[in-house]
């Protein structure tokens, strides 16, 4: 291969990664609606359900986006009464990372009073996002 070649293949390699990059980091902290009913299947989560929706936090220990969003939903909870936060470890449920196909932290989902997962967000969740969503499940049009 030429060196000319070469050289266009590493251009044009950089621009694709920073374009991933770019389009990544757009929808990081946005909720997105979780089409059909699933329940997220760990117990111990049931017995915690909030009267109003639940926050529920994937994340590890050595990661500093994880630490800023345990804070934000903590802090959320907080403010909004009956909406309840829960931290798990992706490091002690592997299984139930790759069943949830859980591929960055930190993966917040948003459940509702039955437990059924309604929004799934990829990085630490923003407050206007979490607002929008939390009205939409626990006060659906019409209800």
């Amino acid at each position: 291969m030429s060196v000319p070649i070469a050289l266009a293949v590493v251009a044009l390699l950089v621009a694709a990664s920073a374009l991933l990059a770019v389009i990544l980091a757009r929808h990081r902290g946005r909720g997105r609606r979780v089409r059909g009913p699933q329940q997220l299947p760990i117990p111990a989560v049931a017995d915690r359900l909030g009267q109003v929706a639940t926050l529920v936090q994937f994340g590890t220990e050595i990661c500093a986006p994880c630490r800023v969003a345990s804070r934000l939903l903590a802090h959320f909870s907080a403010q909004h009464p009956g909406v309840h936060h829960i931290e798990l470890d992706t490091a002690a449920h592997p299984d139930l990372a790759r069943r949830l196909n859980i591929l960055s932290a930190p993966t917040v989902f948003l459940l509702d009073t039955s437990g059924q997962i309604r929004v799934r967000f990829s990085g630490p969740p923003t407050t206007p996002e979490l607002t929008r969503h939390l009205e939409a499940v626990a006060y659906p049009e019409g209800a």
